[in-house]
């Protein structure tokens, strides 16, 4: 759990500590370098009557030696299912839980790809990477606690987009530290999407320190001190700050921004304060821009 607890130190007073960097004048941007393409349709999770459902199950650890399990557990009524082309078999989620000691961390199977070894090698990763936090942070799953959520944010037959968020803490940690990570995997070939698949990071970075940026379920208060502190901080930061995002991970390090697309929104995590929730997610709507 050192890690937890020296890396909630190292944030809050990296940040706090730009709070007192003079800020630098951006002003708007060009975006002509951006490539962000339209993600397909969310599919919507319903049952036969229209109402959207999740079942959970609980998986029990080490992750290491679970990989394949749980590939078709639950009935048809806890099964989600996206909407494909009509043409296509549209794939199903479920989400199960890892439990071991303090640690919950939920994860979705996929079932219904058309191709059963891909679909083997696909859930493997989805749970190998909603995992990964206890390794890079070095928990101790006997006393240190994590309860994280995972999302099915968008899934179709070409990819599935999954949001992560909940807490960590360490047993004596004076406070739980937020945590927000992402996971795309493209179907086709069972592999990870990342930041530079859905846009340019130094646009991006730019995008982030201009007059235009804006940022997901922030007050007016709210959004004022975090571009303040964000404005601490050079453009190259965050570009190597996002040539650095999202999963497959580089070693053992656990990357300190995260993204998706949703519907031709752009969305990432930009790390802050813990004063400020730990994090913040931005938001660049394509089509607007």
């Amino acid at each position: 759990m050192r890690k937890i607890q020296l890396f909630a130190i190292l944030t809050m007073t990296g940040m706090l500590a730009m709070t007192g960097c003079k800020s630098k004048d951006h002003g708007k941007i060009d975006l002509t370098s951006l490539h962000t393409t339209a993600a397909e349709e969310t599919m919507e999770s319903t049952t036969a009557g229209g109402a959207e459902t999740e079942s959970t199950v609980e998986t029990e650890g080490p992750a290491s030696s679970e990989a394949s399990e749980n590939k078709g557990g639950g009935t048809a009524a806890g099964e989600t299912s996206g909407k494909g082309s009509s043409s296509a078999q549209s794939i199903a989620t479920k989400l199960e839980t890892y439990k071991s000691g303090k640690v919950s961390i939920e994860y979705p199977v996929i079932s219904n790809m058309k191709d059963s070894a891909l679909q083997t090698k696909v859930n493997e990763l989805v749970k190998s990477n909603a995992t990964a936090i206890v390794k890079a942070y070095e928990m101790d799953e006997a006393s240190d606690t994590a309860d994280i959520k995972c999302k099915v944010v968008s899934s179709d037959r070409k990819r599935v987009s999954l949001v992560y968020t909940g807490s960590v803490s360490g047993k004596d940690s004076a406070h739980p530290t937020g945590v927000f990570y992402t996971n795309t995997i493209d179907l086709d070939t069972g592999k990870d999407l990342g930041f530079s698949d859905f846009a340019d990071p130094y646009t991006m970075a730019g995008y982030l320190l201009s007059d235009d940026v804006e940022f997901a379920d922030l007050s007016a208060d709210d959004q004022a001190n975090v571009k303040e502190v964000i404005r601490g901080e050079s453009i190259e930061y965050y570009t190597d700050l996002f040539k650095n995002a999202d999963f497959p991970l580089s070693g053992t390090a656990f990357p300190e921004s995260f993204s998706y697309e949703k519907q031709g929104v752009l969305y990432f995590s930009v790390p802050v304060n813990h004063a400020l929730g730990d994090y913040v997610v931005v938001k660049y709507a394509t089509q607007t821009k």
